[in-house]
């Protein structure tokens, strides 16, 4: 017997961030948070109730309250016939994640990822396990939020640079690097 397709509830998460903490090295974007601030408007006018959307605008979009609204939003309330959607207007970030490997001489690799109010590459970069859990890289958020269990129904919308990668790095060429670095 086939699945239903029917939708039965529908999701978001819209986040968007215009400024960043200084140490995050960003610059200031103008319209990221009027866009994400649009956008969850217009959910809510297609049927997204109050209670299954979330909204995080500048200082607000730090790195926990996002994987907060992440788990809560994509992973642990939706059914499988439920719609998803996440919006990301911000800027977005490739970092070399193997810097002591490549100091032994083998090839960088690179990993693009979102970045809240409060980003830390420096971190990103030393903590395997924060690189892994915590961090929004392109690979965690499709492995994780996009591919994972729950809803088979999931629109995810970047509007920052980068984007692209969240195909992973058989959809790019191997030249993206962290741009702080050259």
């Amino acid at each position: 017997m086939p699945k239903p397709t029917f939708t039965e509830k529908r999701y978001a998460v819209c986040i968007g961030i215009n400024q960043y903490q200084l140490s995050a090295r960003l610059g200031t974007l103008r319209y990221a948070e009027d866009d994400a601030q649009a956008m969850y408007g217009l959910l809510g006018e297609l049927g997204f109730a109050p209670e299954n959307r979330c909204l995080l605008l500048g200082e607000a979009a730090t790195l926990d309250a996002v994987n907060d609204a992440l788990s809560t939003i994509i992973l642990d309330q939706p059914g499988e016939n439920d719609l998803i959607v996440f919006y990301f207007a911000g800027h977005s970030l490739p970092l070399t994640i193997n810097e002591r490997e490549v100091e032994q001489g083998k090839e960088p690799r690179s990993e693009v990822f979102l970045t809240t109010y409060d980003f830390d590459r420096e971190k990103i970069k030393q903590s395997l396990s924060f690189h892994k859990r915590h961090a929004l890289g392109m690979e965690r958020l499709r492995k994780d939020f996009f591919e994972g269990e729950g809803s088979r129904k999931r629109l995810f919308i970047f509007d920052s640079c980068y984007s692209g990668d969240f195909y992973g790095p058989t959809y790019r060429d191997d030249q993206t690097t962290d741009p702080v670095q050259g």
